[in-house]
């Protein structure tokens, strides 16, 4: 899969400007790694629909570092109960990754985990 593309996506996506995301790398770079371990042999890796799923997982990684780091929306109470509060933000990144997994649904393995037998 080309980074540059999903780079490019992210920029559209994020905001920010190419300069800005150059520190991002890494973590574009293993968004595309996880979207190519989950994607079938005969698959291309230039499908629009994964490029923009690879560029939506590194946006939402890029979102929950920053989130993490600030220590936004984290309220505790007592010892043992923490309530956390997303952003609306945050929540969107969310759900535009819930729909581009659907969007790449025949296109990847499904990475869901189940108990067999015990």
């Amino acid at each position: 899969m080309d980074i540059q593309a999903v780079t490019e996506r992210l920029q559209l996506l994020s905001g920010e400007t190419a300069e800005q995301l150059t520190q991002w790398t890494p973590v574009i770079a293993s968004a595309v790694r996880m979207v190519e371990l989950r994607m079938f042999d005969a698959t291309d890796p230039a499908d629009e629909r994964l490029i923009h799923l690879a560029a939506v997982k590194a946006l939402r990684m890029l979102e929950q570092s920053r989130w993490f780091q600030s220590g936004d929306d984290v309220t505790a109470f007592t010892a043992g109960d923490v309530t956390v509060q997303q952003s609306g933000q945050h929540k969107a990144s969310a759900l535009m990754l819930e729909d581009a997994e659907q969007a790449c649904r025949g296109l990847l393995r499904d990475d869901a985990f189940a108990f067999l037998s015990v």
